[in-house]
């Protein structure tokens, strides 16, 4: 089921606010030491979450809120680890908290179990609920489309390709002196720090949408996971699963052609005799 209807401003907003998470997170976390930058990154998600949830009467989650930064502030000062970490996970427990209350439309479940469990089916739907987010009045282009069945056959021919790859470099040298020379790229040290802040950016700012997807959106929440299918395989993702490895075996074979039956010459400028070659691996 689609989200509920929403005003462009409202949606700007969370989007805003999921990238200043993102953003946050990467310059506060990457590579460096856990302190102040706890309760700070807290205080930004409270703030997000109640900008979120702007014009409703929710008291247990402004008190959840209230109470996740009294006990984040402790988490610089600690000297021991363990209670640093018991802070940590209180926070965060009590952020859920206030973003699953968020997420119930109309009067709380009854119950104590509900006080445990709706945290943890908030931090589940956080790695869910952000693709509504993101898609939402943003339709892509019709290229976009086209490439998402060939990726999506990408996907499903991978472990096929490193398991058959695997045994295919086993069996010949040469391949697999092939194989480790594609492979063999390197990132240069000073592009490193960059790509981790920018992971660390992208899986914070998607996580922050799935969260504030749940608190601006209840009603909508229970139908959140079946809402689209993740993946559908048709006839391209197959085709281009079978292209894939089909490739991966003809490269295989072109190498056997080349270099076994290509004579001693062709063997020469690997640094051994046709007969060395012939007993590695399995060709």
């Amino acid at each position: 089921m689609p989200l509920p209807p929403a005003s462009t401003t409202l949606l700007t907003r969370l989007r805003l606010w999921a990238l200043a998470l993102g953003a946050a997170a990467a310059l506060l976390f990457f590579e460096e030491d856990v302190g102040l930058n706890v309760p700070l990154l807290g205080a930004l998600a409270g703030l997000a979450v109640l900008d979120a949830t702007r014009g409703r009467r929710l008291p247990l989650a402004w008190a959840a809120l209230a109470a996740m930064l009294a006990v984040l502030v402790w988490v610089p000062l600690r000297a021991n680890g363990f209670l640093t970490l018991v802070n940590i996970g209180a926070g965060a427990w009590l952020l859920h908290l206030a973003v699953a209350r968020a997420a119930v439309e109309g009067h709380l479940p009854t119950g104590a179990s509900w006080l445990l469990t709706a945290p943890a089916t908030a931090l589940l739907q956080g790695w869910v609920s952000g693709r509504h987010l993101l898609r939402r009045d943003a339709p892509r282009p019709a290229r976009s489309q086209s490439l998402g069945p060939v990726l999506r056959g990408l996907a499903i021919a991978l472990p096929f390709l490193l398991f058959f790859g695997w045994l295919l470099a086993s069996a010949d040298w040469v391949f697999a002196q092939l194989l480790r020379d594609l492979l063999s790229f390197r990132i240069p040290p000073a592009l490193v720090p960059l790509l981790g802040r920018l992971a660390v950016f992208v899986l914070a700012a998607w996580y922050a949408a799935g969260l504030l997807v749940q608190a601006a959106y209840p009603a909508a929440l229970p139908d959140l996971p079946a809402a689209r299918p993740l993946v559908r395989i048709g006839y391209i993702e197959a085709l281009t699963a079978l292209v894939a490895v089909a490739l991966l075996f003809g490269l295989f074979v072109w190498v056997q052609v080349a270099y076994l039956y290509g004579g001693p010459g062709a063997l020469e400028t690997l640094g051994f005799t046709y007969s060395e070659y012939a007993r590695r691996g399995t060709a």
